[in-house]
């Protein structure tokens, strides 16, 4: 084992004043500041992703009578989700 556990620190250099209030308010501050640094960089991080993914991202414009598919789960109780289909085409 250390030896400062064994025999405890020297009076000078043992912390003193130290309280469990004080301890868990410093604790409550650190966590606070922590989430909030990892919040601010959580949300430059989604904005550098979504201004990344946007670049490549056209509108699509139809004309009335394309045919387009379009997302419309059912759900049947005697299938597995996994077999049904999501997807239904659609006619104008």
């Amino acid at each position: 084992m250390p030896i400062d556990v064994l025999l405890d620190l020297p009076p000078e250099q043992a912390k003193t004043g130290v309280t469990v209030h004080d301890y868990l308010d410093k604790l409550q501050n650190d966590s606070t500041e922590a989430y909030r640094l990892a919040r601010e960089k959580l949300r430059a991080s989604a904005e550098r992703r979504k201004h990344h993914y946007n670049l490549k991202v056209r509108a699509e414009r139809f004309k009335a009578g394309d045919f387009v598919y379009y997302y419309y789960p059912r759900h049947l109780g005697s299938k597995s989700a996994k077999w049904q289909r999501a997807y239904t085409r659609l006619s104008e």
